[in-house]
């Protein structure tokens, strides 16, 4: 009896392992590149009180540009520009920010799902990983943005400002 209750917690054990390696395997099977080409376009998130969010993707080969900018009663009062590459044959996603004051950040992730993309920023010198930021599409016209950041010199996320938007794609 014992022989046999041993076989089965350790074919159990075996079956649970081999469903862990699946899930994971899956996972890393999702086509990044393919996946990237739902950001085409320019996406606006209105936060009220005459604030408005822009960015912009156009395709650059197998990645893309991207422009950002913040407006204020119709003035825009912050901008970035960057680039989108691969990394890992193709698996993990590459940003590189460019702010108009002459500062640089650089996100590296991976869409999770087919329709959730998880990017972790890290400062200026690529040291420290001080914001995690999610891009989930809701629909082919509209994405929830949780961007969640922390202090340089926090250990842990427990103090860490989490902002959500709502971003819809601009028709045209």
């Amino acid at each position: 009896m014992k022989k046999i209750s041993a076989l089965f917690i350790a074919g159990l054990i075996t079956l649970c392992f081999s469903m862990s390696l699946h899930a994971q395997s899956s996972q890393q099977d999702l086509d990044q590149v393919e996946l990237m080409k739902q950001f085409i376009g320019e996406w606006k998130h209105d936060s009220g009180n005459d604030t408005v969010s822009y960015i912009s993707y156009s395709p650059y080969g197998k990645g893309y540009l991207f422009k950002a900018k913040w407006q204020a009663n119709g003035e825009t009062y912050n901008e970035a520009q960057g680039i989108i590459g691969y990394a890992n044959s193709y698996k993990r996603i590459n940003m590189f920010f460019l702010w108009q004051e002459g500062t640089m950040a650089r996100d590296l992730g991976q869409f999770d799902t087919q329709d959730k993309l998880v990017m972790k920023r890290r400062n200026a010198n690529f040291e420290v990983n001080f914001a995690i930021w999610e891009w989930t599409f809701l629909t082919p016209d509209k994405a929830k943005f949780v961007y969640k950041r922390r202090k340089w010199s926090d250990e842990n996320w427990d103090n860490a400002t989490i902002t959500e938007s709502i971003f819809e794609r601009v028709k045209k």
